[in-house]
């Protein structure tokens, strides 16, 4: 069945969105033997795919146990489970990627509708609230993708409409709270800054270096950002530049990720500048609290353009270069510029 082509989000349900049929996912059986705290905890990294990413990263049993350790310590002063997290930009800007159409769409509705359940569940046997802090990277990332003020600025907000737009959906309110990353840096002071500095000369001493470690994480990374950029908006550069343009981003932000936990005045780093939270990432690949972001499609919702396959019968992130031919764009009256595609074949 292809969704409805909507007019508006008003009229949006779970049914419309073909998710209706995976609300059952969302449940986990409770463990009366256990505590609360304990229960929080294994629901999170349960049902790899769904709830927990499915590149997780086992993670030791001393590491576990200090997360088990975190949850207990906020249930026992009847705290909100918080859990922070950074994610969410406009989209890249290879246009065979996105055809220049950066703002929020679908991908991102379903992202946070997502998120949305996972938060009614937990709540669902825990009083005291359960929720996330995203620390949202589009300013981090815009000497990057050439992004302007206004698009970074405009996604930020429409960002926030589809927060209570999934609110609605879900019925269940106060699960996202989305801050801008940079605004986290400059709250977190001056020494954080200074640390941050530091951390970039260490970084790009390994890299020189060739530690195995750091060059394997520049080396991805730039690989990685050589095809999420538009070549023209680097037209001005020659290649040495470029190259060393792209280095200094990819030391910045290896940098910054070191650091953001540990780098504050109180050892903290970036969690100083907030209540108590649980960190967590959105990368199986990296050691922690890891959660499968969105499970209906692989790519992250600023990385693709977002459509509903009616061969497949299901959402999907594609690329520009793949669907111009065979698909229809799809508007709704809150935004002006296509909030999914049908592909038709």
């Amino acid at each position: 069945m292809v969704p409805s082509q909507f007019k508006s989000l008003k009229d949006l349900s779970l049914d419309d969105l073909q998710l209706q049929q995976v609300i059952h996912e969302y449940e986990g059986q409770l463990d009366f033997n256990l505590t609360i705290g304990d229960n929080i905890y294994n629901y999170l990294t349960s049902k790899k795919g769904f709830i927990q990413h499915k590149r997780h990263v086992e993670l030791s049993s001393e590491a576990e146990h200090l997360y088990r350790q975190s949850f207990s310590t906020l249930v026992a002063k009847g705290s909100p489970i918080i859990t922070f997290f950074a994610s969410f930009s406009p989209k890249i800007t290879n246009p065979s990627i996105t055809n220049h159409k950066l703002l929020p769409d679908m991908s991102d509705l379903l992202t946070f509708i997502h998120l949305h359940l996972l938060a009614k569940h937990v709540r669902s046997f825990y009083d005291y609230g359960f929720r996330f802090i995203i620390a949202y990277k589009g300013f981090l990332y815009q000497p990057i993708m050439k992004w302007t003020d206004e698009t970074v600025t405009k996604t930020f907000h429409l960002l926030h409409e589809l927060i209570q737009t999934a609110e609605r959906i879900t019925g269940v309110r106060n699960v996202v709270e989305m801050i801008d990353f940079m605004d986290l840096i400059e709250t977190e002071g001056d020494y954080f800054t200074t640390q941050w500095e530091k951390e970039k000369k260490n970084v790009l001493l390994l890299y020189q270096n060739e530690d195995p470690y750091i060059t394997r994480k520049i080396n991805g990374w730039l690989k990685d950002f050589s095809t999420t950029i538009d070549q023209k908006d680097f037209c001005d550069f020659s290649p040495e530049q470029f190259q060393q343009f792209m280095l200094e981003q990819a030391v910045s932000i290896r940098a910054l990720k070191n650091i953001q936990f540990k780098g504050g005045e109180k050892g903290n780093g970036i969690c100083n500048s907030l209540p108590p939270t649980v960190r967590t990432s959105i990368r199986g690949i990296d050691p922690g609290l890891s959660i499968q972001i969105n499970p209906f499609f692989r790519f992250h919702s600023h990385q693709r353009l977002i459509a509903f396959s009616v061969k497949e019968n299901n959402w999907k992130t594609v690329k520009w270069e793949d669907i111009s031919a065979t698909c229809t764009p799809v508007y709704v009256q809150e935004y002006n510029h296509p909030f999914y595609y049908i592909i038709n074949d």
